[in-house]
């Protein structure tokens, strides 16, 4: 009966009963309410992306609301310069917002700011965690680091596989360690962040961190906590800071450790002075600007230093001859003499052979450490690229004099280009702190000392590092379907292989009891296939798998296991970015809502969204909800 009132009264006099007419002027009221504040959450989703700080130096109540007076007034900040230039480019309905609305309610204050900016990040949280839930497994990396206000931050990233077999890397939140760094303080923090965020740390398949006792530690260690909570949450130690410690280990050889200490102070000597700095840019090569240091924690990800260093020798040489020279007066006597010594030792030939040895070999890992960054990279590329590695080494290993000789004579002809002469340290005998080998020629002491050595330990710590069989997951790489023809199958069944990886998560799986039959299924239906996926993620895509339910299963927590905590140290130089000199201090979910923004620059905030979640938050001055 109300709808057929309402129905006459429309059709003899074009008029709404009063209920109606209310109704629709509080929408039409509500409309306009969030119209006014989507210009405030557009200005503050455009400075979250662009890393840019939002308060300025009078960011107060009494300035605020200064509409045209942005030239008159300095040190208003960003956010209220960039609304002052959306009232001049002709925003009307913030002009009218802002010039009419009590001082109260203007949406702009700093309280306010960081309520939006944590609305936010909010927007964006549920989007990742809707799309994390709809797959069925995930895998934890954290990672910690001190900001610039000398806070402890846990940096919390999410490992998936997502609808469409795309392996997603998404990081969630900075939790600050308020508590302590104890493996049992940041295992109770992450523990409560997936609380929170709603996952259930059963559906939890792998967990990556680096190799600190508090993170790795057998007993105390996070890994361990947690994998008392899921016993299947399998610790992967991080493959970049295995690669690191190869190197690192490695690079205790004495000659390579002197090298290494060399070079990093000649970097210091210039790079720390504009004048010697000035004075190398003048010989360097074309398109760079500094000698880049090698010798800084992870240097292994600065192997590139040694590159530049190398390519740039006779520019470091140049303005070595000219700050010891001194013919003009520009520099003082501390920085002629030093430029002498440094003279001395680019004139060595033992520097010179250990700098040519040492780059030749790091050259090697340097694509690998690039590569193992790659968020999509899983756990069956890894293995491939640290056996490819460790079977060059073995080649160089196999024929060290051909690749000595070589690498021996790039040394002779820097030598020869300074007129420096080939020679060998002075041996004695007795000597303990540097090598004293007996041999027939100066190219084989060097090949003995430093070559043959340093290829050794390379391989000792990357089969040690590196052991495929220390862990059950890598059993599971024994169903990929280019595996299926390797020659070592033949004497050890994949099948075997694959059943120990199986049981492991036999809870898993669909139907355990016929993974005999699949199995058989599996091999015969890529026996005449000529086109055999190497990875993981190319065999999920390569194929419609509902056919193999229990692999299809295998392979999605395959691809789940982390490899690497790069995405974790990526959002820390994000961190870096927003949390400055300028800018120290701030709330834990204004800097998770501006770090969300800025690292997850393919959502873009909605809205609508934002505006609701921030009415939904308690009462407002403006109606903003239609309740």
């Amino acid at each position: 009966m109300h709808c057929y009132n309402m129905l006459l009264s429309r059709v003899k006099n074009n008029t709404f009963p009063i209920e109606v007419s209310l109704d629709f002027s509080r929408k039409q009221r509500i409309e306009e309410n969030k119209k006014k504040l989507a210009s405030i959450v557009k200005t503050i989703i455009f400075l979250g992306r662009n890393d840019m700080s939002l308060r300025g130096h009078r960011d107060d109540r009494k300035y605020q609301g200064e509409i045209g007076e942005s030239s008159k007034i300095s040190g208003l900040g960003n956010f209220i310069e960039l609304l002052n230039f959306r009232v001049d480019a002709g925003d009307s309905i913030l002009k009218e917002h802002l010039l009419s609305t009590p001082k109260n309610s203007t949406y702009i204050s700093k309280t306010i700011q960081n309520e939006l900016i944590e609305c936010c990040g909010n927007a964006i949280e549920e989007i990742l965690i809707n799309d994390i839930k709809k797959s069925k497994y995930f895998s934890i990396m954290a990672d910690e680091a001190s900001d610039c206000a000398t806070l402890e931050q846990l940096s919390i990233v999410i490992r998936y596989v997502d609808l469409n077999s795309n392996i997603k890397e998404v990081f969630l939140r900075f939790f600050e360690c308020k508590t302590g760094t104890s493996g049992l303080n940041i295992a109770t923090n992450i523990l409560e962040t997936l609380k929170e965020f709603g996952l259930d740390i059963q559906r939890c398949r792998g967990q990556s961190y680096d190799g600190a006792a508090s993170m790795a530690g057998e007993y105390k260690g996070v890994s361990s906590l947690i994998k008392n909570v899921n016993s299947k949450a399998l610790f992967v130690h991080c493959a970049s800071h295995k690669l690191s410690l190869v190197v690192g280990k490695s690079c205790q050889i004495q000659q390579v450790k002197n090298l290494l200490e060399q070079v990093k102070d000649i970097s210091y000597f210039f790079n720390l002075s504009p004048k010697r700095s000035n004075c190398l840019k003048k010989y360097l090569l074309p398109g760079q600007a500094k000698l880049i240091d090698t010798c800084r924690t992870q240097w292994v990800q600065k192997l590139r230093g040694l590159d530049v260093f190398f390519d740039n020798y006779s520019a470091v040489f140049s303005a070595f001859e000219e700050m010891e020279d001194n013919n003009l007066k520009e520099y003082n006597k501390e920085t002629s003499s030093k430029a002498s010594s440094f003279m001395k030792l680019l004139s060595n030939f033992s520097f010179i052979v250990s700098l040519v040895l040492t780059k030749q070999l790091m050259d090697y890992f340097y694509g690998i450490t690039i590569t193992l960054q790659t968020k999509s990279f899983d756990i069956s590329q890894q293995v491939d690229e640290i056996q490819n590695l460790t079977n060059r080494l073995k080649e160089i290993q196999k024929n060290a004099d051909a690749y000595h000789n070589k690498w021996y004579k790039i040394a002779l002809a820097l030598a020869k280009t300074f007129d420096i002469e080939e020679k060998k340290p002075r041996t004695c005998g007795i000597q303990k702190h540097r090598d004293n080998q007996i041999c027939d020629t100066i190219s084989d002491y060097f090949k003995v000392s430093i070559t043959l050595l340093l290829v050794n330990h390379l391989l000792n710590e990357l089969e040690n590092r590196f052991d495929v069989e220390s862990m059950i997951v890598y059993n599971g790489l024994s169903a990929l379907p280019a595996s299926l023809t390797k020659q070592y199958i033949k004497s050890y069944p994949w099948k075997e292989k694959f059943l120990k990886f199986l049981n492991f998560y036999k809870s898993d799986l669909p139907h355990f009891s016929s993974i005999h039959a699949e199995s058989e299924l599996w091999e015969e239906f890529w026996k005449e296939k000529t086109e055999l996926p190497s990875t993981i993620l190319d065999t999920l895509k390569f194929m419609d798998m509902r056919g193999f339910p229990n692999i299809l299963e295998a392979f999605h927590i395959l691809a789940t296991i982390p490899i690497t905590t790069c995405e974790c140290e990526r959002s820390i130089s994000t961190l870096r970015r927003i949390k400055t000199y300028t800018r120290s201090t701030m709330s834990e979910n204004r800097l998770n809502g501006l770090a969300l923004m800025s690292i997850h620059q393919e959502i873009v905030p909605d809205i609508n969204r934002v505006i609701e979640i921030f009415a939904s938050k308690g009462d407002r001055k403006l109606e903003l909800l239609f309740k």
